[in-house]
């Protein structure tokens, strides 16, 4: 199970033309920079919608 999801998330990352290296790297600076975190948070947001 822990496979599959490991497997879908990376076809989402690469799906969205994103390496898994700039995917990480992303998430190192929404954790550690609030204003990026919260600019992200928004574009999720709205893409949701």
């Amino acid at each position: 199970m822990q496979q599959e999801i490991q497997t879908e998330a990376i076809n989402l990352i690469q799906a969205n033309d994103l390496t898994l290296q700039a995917y990480w790297e992303l998430l190192g600076l929404a954790n550690s920079d609030p204003e990026f975190r919260e600019r992200v948070l928004a574009q999720i947001e709205e893409a949701s919608l």
